[in-house]
């Protein structure tokens, strides 16, 4: 609930400031609020968030989730935390507050609609570092450009509108190329596994997080090896490695790797499974990951 309500909070605030009279001071105070709740609610949150727990690494973590689109879109209105969006959050409310402290006495023209991009902005950033959803977050996204240009061209410097129309065009191709972006990887997705909008099932874990050291230690250096289709293609790395003294590497050609199969699965406690039986991939790989992993037990 808490990723809800630091989205919540600064829309909220963006409201209550639309409803006070032109240029009102109390729009200050209110965009001070808001941003202030939105810290201590970050502060919360980084206190309480559990390092090393599961959802460390997959954001399920304080989770809000409801279906919004159902198939064949699979879009779900689902909001986390992981390790890396924490620190985002936290760096953004900080980042908040003290933007409308050092705007206080800088801003005198139109504070009301400053106050209320500001607001806007800082809401759909969170939105966007909580979303756990490919469709949320490009929502989020697209949502956070409109009081930047905004904020850009009625409060910039001195060429503020060729910077705001800059800032459009830059935007608006990326923008795009992320939705075709989104469109691709949302149909390879639905073609092979159903439809869903959810980060973690796009990107395919292909290691359960509590298993993922255990088959990392079994690999050792061999995670490092590249992957090629035969010996001709390792081969030619090689050369191209030793024109430009680039180092070396060990390249495992597919035709030459053989699966060699697995013993039977020891019966005694503790005991997961084979390594190799840990990681989803695909079929014609088998040979390599027969050799990375070999019959190491988890």
């Amino acid at each position: 609930m808490i990723p809800l309500l630091m989205i919540a909070t600064p829309f909220v605030a963006a409201l209550l400031i639309s409803l006070l009279p032109a240029d009102s001071t109390g729009s200050r105070w209110l965009g001070l609020a808001g941003t202030a709740v939105t810290l201590v609610l970050g502060g919360f949150l980084w206190s309480q968030y559990p390092v090393g727990h599961e959802g460390y690494l997959t954001g399920q973590l304080f989770a809000v989730q409801w279906t919004w689109f159902p198939a064949p879109i699979g879009a779900t209105f689902h909001l986390g935390v992981d390790g890396i969006s924490l620190l985002f959050v936290v760096l953004t409310a900080i980042l908040a507050v003290l933007v409308v402290l050092f705007s206080w006495s800088a801003v005198s023209k139109k504070r009301n609609l400053y106050h209320i991009m500001l607001m806007i902005l800082t809401g759909s950033l969170f939105g966007v570092f909580f979303a756990r959803d490919l469709l949320l977050f490009y929502l989020f996204w697209e949502a956070m450009l409109i009081p930047m240009y905004f904020m850009i061209g009625v409060w910039g410097g001195q060429r503020r509108l060729y910077a705001s129309m800059k800032f459009v065009l830059y935007t608006l191709v990326g923008s795009l190329l992320m939705l075709v972006s989104i469109v691709v990887v949302h149909s390879l997705h639905l073609e092979q596994y159903g439809p869903s909008m959810a980060l973690t099932d796009l990107y395919r874990v292909s290691v359960p997080a509590e298993y993922a050291t255990a088959c990392e230690t079994a690999a050792g250096g061999r995670l490092a090896n590249v992957v090629v289709d035969d010996d001709g293609v390792g081969a030619d790395c090689i050369d191209y490695l030793k024109q430009r003294n680039a180092g070396r590497a060990t390249f495992l050609p597919i035709t030459e790797m053989d699966d060699r199969g697995l013993p039977s699965l020891p019966s005694h406690p503790g005991v997961v499974d084979f390594a190799r039986n840990l990681v989803e991939y695909d079929d014609r790989y088998s040979g390599i990951f027969s050799y990375v992993l070999g019959s190491t037990l988890v």
